[in-house]
């Protein structure tokens, strides 16, 4: 833009000159992004010996702008090659709370994320950044400038500036703060032990924390019984658990959770929702692994240098998951109903579709449903429809436990569910949802038309032997003069047909093709079915006879086009 001074040409210049040429483009364009690509430029230019010296100095000269900022991303390389994660870390999240690129900030992120999860096996701290915000990383860096005050043993400092982060995160909590919980309390504890001034729950969750698995169900025992009494205890085990899960101690975070499940039930959906996650952790790394090991081996080696090593890993992965899976359904099996408990028990269905058995996760849903109210059971029904159209029928079944539940109210629903299947073209759940309102109807004025439909719809998903006993037993109570006689012999002579019953099927075809109360169309339909009838039982004679016999009938053009396809193709 006109009146702005270019971009200097780099001079090859001594190091004592970088500052004032520096000086000179921050004030042509102070704290923008020409200032800052300009810092770039000139590091690059320098030698390794020159760059420590003068980003010193500016980081001196400019401490607390975005120069800053730009400072401690240039520092990231030098740090990562030496291997100073710890480091490497701290300058990402320093520059991330006020970075102005936002073209580069998901790379940013994503390198955070891999340097805290890979490199210093910080999984819960990587995971905060799932959703980045400023919130979440300047919460972060927070935490992490108290955890090193304490392992630099400067314990006051790291318990007034953790302190000063728990007040923070209570006064704006969101989703990801949790995590955040789970080892800011653990470190507050350890530090209230450490200056003498421990609360009366902080040795039980130290305990907890540290102790090794064979020591756990005694300790957790012990512990659960003073949850009535310390409100804050069962939050504060599912940090604990949180953390465990993070250092890979799997079965010992499993044992935490299980404890949990004792507590006060106004507290039930906490340890859901903390199952869940515990479940969505272990799926995400049993996924990861497939993907990785079947990366490896099936593109790179085929599977022979590292499938010794891949095949502990994977079944490592799937048997942790399925360890959860199982203590989980446990859990939703004495829960009451709660949206949390519901959510985890999709998320237990779910898990187990992707390992392929499915089986194991029957009726969750159906026994949340008998602590759950109509609307709730409704949005159950509609979930479990997925995975079993028997399980979401039953839970359309039940009864309010206060018996205010009409009847009527539940056979409305039924259709409603009956209506979705059919929609998505789920017509074989549809006959399911159908044959129960039908059994709802018996003995009303209604039974024959729900049962005709529970038929059509077992036709249509091409169950015809039981399409064909509906249909045979539902004529039999059917005037032969009445449409519905005809509509019902109509669909069991197309049944007959598609199960290759030729010869009954031409006797239905020829007793309707004359029936009144059947549509034109319905008859020169039957017609032509007639006439496959002759051709599959090799009767061609009998076949041009009958087409011949249809033509003098006047028929419609579709249905005289058909007869002279037919003909060409017996006469070829």
């Amino acid at each position: 833009m006109a009146g702005e001074p270019s971009t200097p040409t780099l001079p090859s210049l001594q190091s004592g000159e970088y500052e004032d040429l520096w000086r000179q483009l921050l004030r042509a364009r102070p704290n923008d992004v020409s200032g800052i690509l300009s810092l770039r430029l000139l590091a690059a230019e320098m030698s390794e010996g020159e760059r420590p010296g003068f980003l010193a100095t500016l980081r001196q000269t400019y401490s607390g702008t975005l120069v800053e900022r730009a400072i401690d991303l240039e520092e990231i390389s030098p740090a990562m090659a030496a291997s100073d994660w710890e480091r490497a870390a701290d300058l990402l999240l320093r520059g991330l709370a006020d970075w102005p690129f936002e073209w580069e900030t998901p790379r940013r992120i994503e390198s955070l994320r891999t340097t805290l999860a890979d490199r210093l096996g910080e999984r819960l701290q990587a995971e905060i950044l799932s959703v980045p915000s400023k919130s979440n990383l300047n919460a972060l860096r927070s935490l992490r400038d108290g955890l090193r005050l304490e392992r630099e043993e400067r314990k006051e400092q790291a318990s007034a500036a953790l302190s000063r982060l728990r007040e923070e995160l209570q006064a704006h909590p969101n989703d990801y703060h949790k995590n955040l919980s789970a080892l800011l309390e653990p470190a507050l504890s350890r530090l209230r032990v450490a200056l003498g001034n421990p609360t009366p729950e902080d040795r039980i969750v130290q305990s907890v924390q540290e102790a090794p698995l064979d020591h756990l169900p005694a300790l957790l025992v012990s512990a659960a019984s003073l949850f009535t009494s310390t409100p804050t205890l069962p939050a504060r085990f599912l940090w604990v658990a949180r953390a465990r899960i993070a250092r890979d101690e799997i079965r010992e975070a499993l044992a935490v959770l299980e404890a949990l499940q004792i507590q006060p039930r106004r507290e039930s959906a906490v340890t859901a929702g903390a199952w869940r996650e515990s479940l969505a952790l272990l799926d995400r790394r049993w996924k990861a692994m497939q993907a990785l090991t079947g990366e490896i081996s099936g593109e790179r080696f085929e599977g022979v240098l590292l499938e010794p090593l891949e095949r502990p890993l994977r079944e490592r992965a799937r048997g942790e998951l399925e360890l959860c899976l199982e203590r989980a359904s446990g859990f939703i099996r004495e829960a009451s109903y709660s949206p949390e408990a519901e959510k985890l028990a999709l998320s237990i269905r779910e898990a187990y579709e992707g390992l392929g058995g499915s089986e194991k996760a029957q009726g969750l849903l159906l026994h949340l449903a008998e602590s759950a109210n109509r609307e709730q059971r409704e949005r159950l029904a509609t979930s479990a429809e997925r995975f079993s159209p028997e399980e979401a029928i039953a839970i359309l079944q039940l009864r309010d436990t206060s018996q205010t539940e009409r009847v009527g109210e539940s056979l409305a629903t039924s259709r409603e569910l009956l209506a979705l299947l059919e929609g998505k073209g789920d017509f074989a759940g549809a006959a399911k949802v159908a044959h129960a309102l039908a059994l709802e109807a018996s003995g009303t004025e209604e039974y024959p038309e729900a049962l005709f439909k529970a038929a059509s719809l077992d036709f249509r998903s091409e169950d015809y032997p039981k399409a064909e006993e509906t249909l045979s037993n539902l004529l039999k109570s059917q005037d032969p003069k009445s449409p519905e006689y005809a509509r019902t012999a109509n669909l069991l002579s197309k049944t007959k047909y598609n199960r290759g019953d030729y010869a009954e099927a031409r006797r239905l075809f020829e007793q309707l093709s004359e029936n009144p109360n059947l549509t034109q169309a319905e008859r020169e339909n039957l017609s032509l079915l007639r006439l496959q009838t002759l051709l599959y039982a090799l009767d061609y004679q009998k076949t041009l006879e009958e087409i011949q016999r249809l033509r003098e009938t006047r028929p419609s053009r579709d249905l005289a086009r058909q007869l002279d396809l037919l003909e060409q193709r017996i006469r070829r």
